[in-house]
Order: structure tokens, then C-alpha cells, then sequence
């Protein structure tokens, strides 16, 4: 049954996130896990992976690591890093706020991985570079305005200067309400059927 974790306190001894300690001991399942990277300024980064067993790493939907294979990820190493998989070095992060997505597929036994930041030889680099904060939450967007049928003036309320807003329009020469579809308040189309302004 797919369920959604908040990952905050389940890494296990060698710091790897553990899914198993959230769903307990399964075989044949697929585990995903979503992080954000704050970059507060360009930097170029390189990447560790490892994990039980198969994994797809993807950074803003772009894939940086894939093995396709069991294997257990023993003790506190990174199996994948620019070394052996160079897609994972290099890699160019742009002021802003980044995906970044694990999946992890289990066969058997152990269900874990780790991703972290290296040096180009594969050496992990504590906490990160500086320029990069991790995050549970994704960048904050402006709040977008919401859909509301008769809101023909858009000012958050559904009230008569609503009415008198479409009628100034038809009307006077009033402004035109900047969404069409809340000024239809009974949807039939033809509330607002001024010439320019038919649904």
C-alpha cells in the first residue's frame, strides 16, 4: 500500500536510510525517497551512492546513477561515486532549489541505501559543501490565485459588487473581469457575452 513518511530519524548505525525499519521485513517491494538541495549559490558537486539492492538516482527528473543489480551496501562507503560511475561527478548545480530522487529496489534481505557528497576520488565530504542546504520542504512559490466562480472582480469574496463589477462591464465601459469563468457565475456561458468576452 503506498504510504508517504516524513524521513527525519531512521538511518540505521552505518547512516543509511533503512526502509525497513518503516515497513517492515518485505521482499519485492520498491522504496522512493525525495529530498530538496537549496543551492544558495552555482557549485559543482560530486555524488556517493550506495544501496540494497537495485537503485535510480534522478536530479530534477535526470538520471545520474542506475544499477540494476542485487547487492548489499556494507558499512559506512559509497559503492557508486565518480570513480566508477563518472555521471555522478561534476554535476553543475544552479542558484535555486534542486529534486533530488532515490529509488531502491528490494529483492531480499536488506532494504537501505545512502546518497552524500563526495570529492572526485569518491571520499565523502562531511554535511556538504556549504553552498547547499537539504530539505523536507520544496522552495516556496508565490501563492498562486484560486478559481472562484463569481468572484468576477477577484478580490476573494462572492458578494454583490460582484453583480454590479459584470454589469459596469457589459454595460459602461467597465474594466473586464481577468477571469472569464468566475464571472459566469451559473456556468452557461453567456453571462458575461459583451462582444470580445464570450466564453
Amino acid at each position: 500500500m503506498p504510504t508517504w513518511v516524513e524521513w527525519r530519524d531512521y538511518d540505521d548505525a552505518d547512516d543509511r536510510i533503512d526502509f525497513e525499519t518503516v515497513y517492515g521485513d518485505f521482499s519485492d517491494v520498491m522504496c522512493y525517497a525525495v529530498t530538496y538541495l537549496k543551492v544558495l549559490e552555482d557549485v559543482v558537486v560530486n555524488f556517493g551512492v550506495s544501496s540494497d539492492d537495485s537503485v535510480q538516482v534522478l536530479l530534477d527528473g535526470k538520471e545520474i546513477d542506475r544499477v540494476n543489480l542485487g547487492r548489499s551496501a556494507l558499512d559506512r562507503f559509497y559503492q557508486d561515486t565518480p570513480v566508477n560511475h563518472p555521471s555522478l561527478g561534476n554535476v553543475e548545480l544552479t542558484e535555486g532549489t534542486h529534486l533530488l530522487m532515490v529509488k531502491v529496489f528490494e529483492g531480499g534481505g536488506d532494504h537501505n541505501f545512502r546518497v552524500g557528497f563526495v570529492d572526485e576520488t569518491g571520499v565523502e565530504v562531511p554535511f556538504g559543501p556549504a553552498e547547499i542546504e537539504i530539505s523536507l520542504v520544496p522552495a516556496e512559490e508565490p501563492v498562486r490565485p484560486q478559481f472562484r466562480r463569481g468572484d468576477s472582480d477577484a478580490d476573494g469574496n462572492i458578494n454583490i459588487t460582484d453583480g454590479i463589477f459584470v454589469l459596469n462591464f457589459l454595460f459602461i465601459g467597465g474594466p473586464a473581469p481577468e477571469c472569464r469563468e468566475s464571472a459566469d457565475p451559473n456556468n452557461d456561458g453567456t453571462s458575461t457575452s459583451r462582444t470580445g468576452f464570450t466564453s
